[in-house]
């Protein structure tokens, strides 16, 4: 997620750094990180307009860092892919680091604000469970969303000139480990609305990844980093979007003023349904 606060100061300024050395990752220079503010969630958030000035509420947060990279350094370099960091003066490379903090926890919070937000007041709300956990291949997915990078390329042999080049990334944020983040979602949401964590009411518009999945089509993707169950996972994806289906229809749905509005359903089966999932 790139987020631009209210000084201007763009958030993914601060995780990357790069290096000139014989010796890849001895002078990456990272700003401070320290003082930047945790994030804090709020409608001004999620809100947008419409054009007659109707708030809808989105949490949409696609690149997700998941807590075992945490801060932990992930370099690039030349000789995978040719990414345009070979020094050209000397055999030895340019290289681009970035270290992001773990967001997992962040993403976490955000849905639940939402589904809270939508139960408790009957807003429009569209949750978005869809994403992606960053990692090292493709490396796209890490590289930050930054359109240049400057850095120095070395002395020339003959003048001792040290020019400074440009790297504009491309791609950048454009796909990591889908089943992953799936897996940690779907189960993370299915746990909380099966235990009405969230209380009574409907649960607004909901965006899923993996809908059906099976165990299986977990195990066929690299999720065991992210430390999840892959059995529970499927119970979730296969049952998630009924069971939110059902409880939505068991309340009349916050609408576009002057649209149709369907009759409230309440029946006892669906209670049942809903019980056993």
């Amino acid at each position: 997620a790139d987020r631009v606060s209210a000084t201007g100061t763009r958030i993914e300024e601060y995780i990357y750094g790069c290096s000139g050395t014989y010796v890849p990752g001895t002078e990456y220079v990272f700003k401070d990180w320290s003082g930047i503010n945790k994030l804090d969630v709020n409608d001004a958030m999620f809100a947008q307009k419409t054009s007659n000035t109707y708030a809808v509420y989105v949490q949409e947060w696609c690149r997700v860092v998941p807590q075992s990279l945490d801060m932990n350094p992930l370099t690039f370099n030349s000789d995978s892919g040719g990414d345009g960091f070979l020094n050209p003066f000397y055999s030895w490379e340019t290289h681009l680091q970035a270290k992001w903090p773990a967001s997992i926890v962040d993403k976490k919070n955000q849905i639940d604000y939402l589904f809270n937000k939508s139960v408790q007041e009957n807003s429009i709300c569209i949750n978005v469970l869809s994403g992606y956990y960053i990692t090292g291949n493709p490396t796209v997915s890490v590289i930050p969303f930054k359109e240049d990078y400057k850095y120095p390329t070395g002395k020339d042999k003959t003048t001792g000139y040290m020019p400074i080049r440009t790297y504009t990334p491309k791609g950048q944020g454009n796909g990591g480990n889908f089943a992953g983040l799936a897996a940690d979602l779907n189960t993370y949401v299915y746990d909380k609305l099966t235990s009405d964590a969230y209380g009574v009411g409907p649960l607004g518009l909901v965006q899923i990844d993996f809908i059906g999945a099976t165990e299986k089509n977990f195990d066929d993707y690299d999720t065991d980093d992210y430390n999840t169950d892959h059995a529970k996972a499927a119970v979730a994806s296969q049952n998630l979007v009924s069971f939110i289906a059902m409880n939505n229809f068991r309340f009349p749905m916050t609408r576009k003023p002057g649209t149709f509005s369907a009759p409230e359903v309440n029946d006892a089966s669906l209670d049942e349904n809903i019980a056993i999932q």
